[in-house]
């Protein structure tokens, strides 16, 4: 199976003329060899925690961009949640 993926840094060097006749998706024909070399890569890079805890960071001021935490109140609608748990897992008469 291949896949294909796109190459910013690719279209970078084609457009430098460095890499003529390559476009900006190239396809990878062996997928495993791919997926070991960039498993490899991935483990060999330094974990940098400041970059991560930075990206969690911009995640959580997404996500409630996005209304993600509306409810500043865990209990909000507690009720509801607790009714609905009780219709879902009531007895069936295929349960006795």
């Amino acid at each position: 199976m291949a896949l294909r993926i796109s190459c910013p840094w690719l279209a970078r060097k084609r457009a430098a003329g460095s890499c003529a006749g390559l476009g900006e998706t190239e396809l990878i024909k062996d997928a495993a060899l791919w997926e070991k070399w960039e498993a490899e890569f991935i483990r060999s890079e330094p974990v940098d925690f400041r970059r991560n805890l930075q990206l969690v960071e911009w995640m959580y001021e997404h996500a409630k961009a996005l209304g993600a935490f509306d409810s500043l109140d865990p209990l909000e609608g507690i009720e509801t949640k607790i009714r609905l748990a009780a219709v879902v897992n009531a007895p069936t008469t295929a349960d006795m």
